[in-house]
């Protein structure tokens, strides 16, 4: 027996909730928000399992879903900085916590584009075929706009003022 569409999603967020949830946080930088995105993910997928064709795999479909909420959410919000306040991820061991503050206001600088694919590239490691799939862009793209967040990157870790220093 098939499984309802309700079963079908409450698997699939079992399987990538966790996932789509981390990604959501660093996006939007907050824990709150990140939920109500992810819950909006999942009803949206629970709403269109219907029309879901199978052509591409319920994952790559989840995150066509991600990607077209946050793209909704940022419009709605007209704006495109967010404060990165709760990023636990970016404070792995770090020798200094003004380093951890210091690279949050840095990300947080960057335009969402540049953002969202140094977060996806450097801090979940992610390939540029993944991060080009989930985000609906080529890889050319994808590397183009790390290179050009790595340079703002670059220029604000060098000429920016430390905080406390």
């Amino acid at each position: 027996m098939a499984k309802s569409p309700r079963e079908a999603v409450a698997d699939l967020f079992e399987q990538f909730g966790q996932e789509i949830f981390a990604h959501v946080r660093l996006v939007v930088g907050n824990s709150d928000t990140a939920q109500d995105l992810v819950q909006d993910i999942f009803l949206h997928a629970l709403r269109s399992w219907d029309r879901f064709e199978h052509r591409a795999s319920p994952r790559t479909w989840l995150w066509a879903i991600t990607r077209n909420v946050l793209t909704d959410h940022y419009r709605r919000r007209h704006h495109d900085l967010v404060q990165l306040s709760e990023v636990p991820e970016l404070a792995a061991n770090p020798e200094d916590p003004t380093d951890r503050v210091f690279l949050e206001e840095a990300l947080a600088q960057l335009p969402l584009a540049q953002r969202r694919v140094f977060i996806m590239r450097v801090i979940e490691d992610r390939s540029s075929r993944e991060t080009a799939q989930r985000l609906g862009w080529t890889e050319v793209r994808v590397r183009v706009t790390l290179h050009r967040a790595m340079k703002r990157m670059e220029q604000w870790w060098n000429g920016g003022e430390r905080p406390g220093g």
